[in-house]
Parts: structure tokens; C-alpha cells; sequence
């Protein structure tokens, strides 16, 4: 095992303040790669950081007895295993490292380890086709800050990334579809002003004016809705073979694969076509397979599954497979494993959704055994 220097206890303030220099990073990075437990001890412990947003490190920690509590532990790590009361140590590190880590792929050191700008892969941006009724299309991020004639006499408004119905006074029931490709996102008001925030590779169908005794739109991929309260027009979503039906309340839904329904607020009944019901309470998800159209529903941490709408990736012991498919939606890449067993890698942390990818990819090689090869859009994840 390679020993830190001893004087490396004043790299946790330097870190506090952004000072950390390449050759400094690479004395921690050792250590990191050195051996298999040394990630292990990283990896686990970032389950304590249930919330990147919230974590704050604090002037006043005594940098001197900081680290010779961690150079304790790792003396008598030559002859011992690990102890559960090393994890106040392994907390430390986490902190340390990965605040290192985004400091030096953030700052643009030039290390040959990070990744070169001409390889960088870009985060998606606001992104939309809409189909018309009357059998136009039209691509939004073309025309923002602008009105668009949707029907004889009828605008609609289309600013800051949002197309917004509800401030036309337009009478037609067309149908009109909202089309958002990988690598995109859009914002969507309908003339109910029920507000929606559509993911990548999804698609909405909702009519340009709500009529009747109810308001029914369609999803494919997913989406999060705060749905405007009305009690005598109960609010629908066909989403592939099942319903959701709700009054007013604030969901996450999500259908690239199984259907799945997160509730944040409010109260909302799931309906399968085989009849087979459920409603969720607040904290709830509702989950139905594609195999069986049954409903499972479960507690969940809900600001994991909407963490998207306020740009993070909130990942929670995901597998790599889980996290690529997401990958590949929001950077418009595609993601090939050099052997399946890959895809069972687990990874925890939070991530900033409007970055480039290679930080991304940078972090989660330093929490598990594997990099990854990037050649212009494609990405191999392989075993170091």
C-alpha cells in the first residue's frame, strides 16, 4: 500500500480552500487505486451523502487531528482488516476525495488522466418538435421568445424553453404532439395550466384546448407534472396500457421501461388494463412490469426520482446498466459493456445533470473497477 506523505493533513485544508494541486491529487489517487478495498472503503461510504446539495464542510474541522486519525488507521491497515470504527476515517476520505476529484476535472489542470476538451461529450439541451393538428411541424429551440400561430387567429407563447397554452384564448380541440429527442428537454404549460416537464426521448399528445367532462393526455418516456386542481375534471394520463388519475397533485412519471409513478403531493389512482388499481399517498411510487401489468407500490425517496427537473442526477446504489441508460438518453451517446457482468456495478452520488459527461465518467471509475472509452459518441465501459 503506498503511504500518503506524511505532511498530507494540510491538503485537507488546502482542499477546503481550492488549492489542491495535480501533484497533490495524485499522491490521494494512489492511494484510491492502490488496492481493491481502498475503493471499497470509498465507494460505501458515499451512501452517507444522501444529498450532494446539503453536504457542507466546515471551517472550524481541526485539519491536524483529522488526519492523524486517518494515519493511524491506515498504519495499522498493514497487518489488520478493516474496522467498522474506521468509517469516521472513511467518511473523511469520501469528503475529501471526491471534492479533489471535482476540483481538478472542473479546473482544467491538464493532467493526461483527465479527459481531453476535443473528447468532451455535451449534456442535453431544451429541445422540442411540435406536431401540430393541422399537420405542421415545428422545432421550438428555433423559434423561442416568439409566438406561434397554431390555429386561424390563435397564439401561443414560447419562452424561456416553455410553450405555454394557457394564455390564448384558442377554442380548437386538435391534437397536437410534443416530441422531445435524446440529448433534450422541454417545458410544456397546457390550456389548463397544468405545468410539465418532459425528459428525453419522450413524447406527449394533449389537445391544444381541454373539453368535456375530463382532461386526458398521453406519455411515452417520462415526465413530471404539477397538475392544476380541478375537481370536477379529473386529470388522465395514458401511459402504455395503464392510467393515471389524479384531481391536482405534483408526480414524477417515468415509462422508457417498467411504468413508474412517483408521487410528491397530492393523491393519485393507477389503473392497468387488466382492471388492477392502486393509489398513492405522498412519498409513494407505483410500479407495474410490462410482464405482468401488476402494481407494486412502495416508499420511496422521491427527490431521487425527480431530481432531474432541477438538473441532478440523484443516483442511489444504481447499476452501471441503470446509469448508462440514462446516460444515453441525456448525452445522445451510446453505451456498449465489455462483458455483462459489468452492468451490475453499483454506483452512489450526485451529479450535475448540465455537465459533460467525463467528469461524470471520471468519479464513477474511481468508486468501482471499471473506465471507460470514449470515441466521438460511442463509450466503452470496460474492467481497469
Amino acid at each position: 500500500m503506498i503511504q500518503p506523505d506524511s505532511n498530507i493533513y494540510l491538503l485537507i485544508a488546502k482542499y477546503s480552500q481550492g488549492n489542491i494541486t495535480e501533484q497533490e491529487y495524485h499522491i490521494l489517487k494512489a492511494w484510491m487505486e492502490e488496492d481493491a478495498e481502498n475503493k471499497r472503503i470509498f465507494s460505501e461510504y458515499l451512501v452517507f451523502l444522501k444529498n450532494a446539495q446539503r453536504v457542507r464542510f466546515s471551517a472550524k474541522v481541526d485539519e491536524h487531528l483529522a488526519w492523524k486519525v486517518i494515519h493511524s488507521k491506515l498504519e495499522k491497515r498493514k497487518t489488520f482488516r478493516i474496522r467498522p470504527y474506521l468509517k469516521y476515517a472513511a467518511v473523511l476520505l469520501v469528503l475529501l476525495s471526491l471534492t479533489v476529484t471535482y476540483q481538478l476535472l472542473h479546473k482544467n489542470i491538464g493532467s493526461e488522466e483527465v479527459l481531453a476538451n476535443t473528447n468532451a461529450i455535451q449534456p442535453g439541451k431544451p429541445k422540442a418538435i411540435l406536431e401540430l393538428g393541422d399537420g405542421r411541424s415545428v422545432k421550438l429551440e428555433e423559434i423561442n421568445d416568439s409566438l406561434l400561430a397554431v390555429a386561424t387567429g390563435f397564439n401561443i407563447q414560447i419562452k424561456n424553453d416553455t410553450i405555454d397554452y394557457s394564455k390564448s384564448d384558442i377554442i380548437s380541440e386538435l391534437t397536437n404532439t410534443i416530441h422531445i429527442p435524446r440529448g433534450g428537454e422541454y417545458n410544456l404549460v397546457l390550456s389548463d395550466g397544468t405545468r410539465i416537464w418532459l425528459n428525453s426521448e419522450s413524447e406527449l399528445t394533449f389537445p391544444a384546448k381541454f373539453k368535456g367532462n375530463q382532461r386526458k393526455i398521453s406519455l411515452k418516456g417520462e415526465a413530471y407534472l404539477e397538475v392544476a386542481k380541478n375537481e370536477k375534471l379529473p386529470f388522465i394520463i395514458e401511459v402504455e396500457g395503464a392510467q393515471v388519475e389524479v384531481l391536482g397533485t405534483s408526480f414524477n412519471v417515468k415509462a422508457y421501461e417498467n411504468i413508474e409513478t412517483t408521487l410528491v403531493e397530492g393523491k393519485v389512482s393507477i389503473r392497468t388494463n387488466s382492471l388492477t388499481e392502486a393509489i398513492l399517498n405522498p412519498g409513494e411510487q407505483g410500479v407495474i412490469t410490462k410482464e405482468s401489468n401488476e402494481i407494486t407500490v412502495k416508499q420511496v425517496d422521491t427527490r431521487l426520482y425527480t431530481s432531474w427537473v432541477k438538473g441532478m442526477f440523484a443516483f442511489r446504489s444504481l447499476t452501471l446498466d441503470e446509469i448508462m441508460k440514462t446516460f444515453e438518453r441525456w448525452y445522445n451517446v451510446t453505451v456498449t459493456f465489455e462483458n455483462d457482468e459489468l452492468k451490475q456495478r453499483r454506483f452512489t452520488g450526485n451529479l450535475k445533470r448540465n455537465e459533460e459527461i467525463n467528469p461524470h465518467l471520471d468519479v464513477i471509475s474511481l468508486t468501482t473497477d471499471v473506465e471507460f472509452e470514449i470515441s466521438g459518441e460511442k463509450i466503452l465501459v470496460k474492467k481497469s
